[in-house]
C-alpha cells in the first residue's frame, strides 16, 4: 500500500509542475518576443523548456494518477471479496442488500449502485439464491460451504499467476484446462467463474481467428495474490 500511494504522490508532484509550466509555455508562445526585450530564438528556447517539459510531466503524471485508481479499485475489489466470504461466514449464508451495502460502505467509499452490483456479481458466480419480502427488500442465501469458499481462493491465485505468466492474456481453454486440475468443478462453473472474475477485473474478451476465447487483463495494475487460506 505504501509503493502505491508514494505513486500518487509522483503523479501529484507532476502535476503541479507540469500544469503550470505548460501554461506558461503557452503564454511565452502568444507573446511577442521584442515586446519583452528577448529574441525569437530565446522565445522559441523557452517554448521548447517549459511547454516542452510541462507537457512531459503533466503527461506522466496523468498516467501515473490513471493507474493509482486503477490499482487502488482492484485492491477494494479484493477487500471487499474478503469482507463478504467474512459475512458469508457469520451470517450462515443469509445476507441482505441493505445489510450489506451498510457494511461495505465503510470500508470502501463506493457509491451504493457500485456496491449493490457488487454484490449481485459474486451472488451470480456463488450461485446464491435470491429473494425478497413484501417491501421489496432483497435477501441473497448462499451456500455455506467452506471447501468451495476455499477452492474459490484457489481458482484466484491461478488466475492472478495466468494474468502475469503470459502478460494479462488469458485463454478460456488453458484456463478451463487448469482449473479442472485443480479442483473438480463443472466446465460451466469453470467458465462463469473466469467470466464474473474477468468483469470484476474489467477484463475485456478478445476472439481470434480461430474463434478461440481470450480475456485481456492489466497486468501492471494487479494487486497482489490473494493470500492463501493458511496464511
Amino acid at each position: 500500500m505504501v509503493d502505491l500511494y508514494l505513486q500518487r504522490l509522483l503523479a501529484v508532484t507532476l502535476l503541479l509542475g507540469g500544469v503550470p509550466s505548460l501554461v506558461l509555455g503557452i503564454g511565452i508562445a502568444s507573446t511577442n518576443p521584442a515586446a519583452w526585450g528577448y529574441s525569437r530564438e530565446q522565445q522559441e528556447a523557452s517554448i521548447i523548456l517549459f511547454g516542452g517539459g510541462g507537457l512531459v510531466a503533466t503527461s506522466a503524471g496523468s498516467l501515473l494518477e490513471l493507474n493509482f485508481r486503477k490499482q487502488r479499485q482492484l485492491r477494494q475489489r479484493q477487500r471487499l471479496q474478503r469482507f463478504l466470504h467474512g459475512l458469508i461466514r457469520e451470517s450462515q449464508g443469509s445476507l441482505g442488500v441493505i445489510e450489506w451495502v451498510t457494511c461495505a460502505s465503510a470500508r470502501v467509499p463506493w457509491p451504493t449502485e457500485e456496491l449493490k452490483s457488487f454484490l449481485k456479481t459474486e451472488a451470480l458466480l456463488l450461485n446464491a439464491e435470491v429473494s425478497s419480502d413484501e417491501l421489496g427488500n432483497i435477501r441473497y442465501r448462499f451456500p455455506f460451504d467452506p471447501q468451495r469458499q476455499e477452492q474459490q481462493q484457489q481458482l484466484r491465485r491461478l488466475l492472478h499467476d495466468l494474468i502475469q505468466q503470459n502478460q494479462g492474456r488469458v485463454s478460456l481453454v488453458d484456463w478451463v484446462t487448469q482449473a479442472s486440475a485443480l479442483v473438480t468443478w463443472p466446465t460451466a462453473d469453470l467458465r462463469a467463474f473466469l467470466e464474473a472474475e474477468a468483469s470484476l477485473l474489467e477484463a475485456s474478451p478478445e476472439v481470434v481467428d480461430n474463434n478461440a476465447l481470450y480475456y485481456c487483463f492489466q497486468p501492471t495494475a494487479l494487486p497482489t495474490a490473494p493470500p492463501s487460506a493458511s496464511a
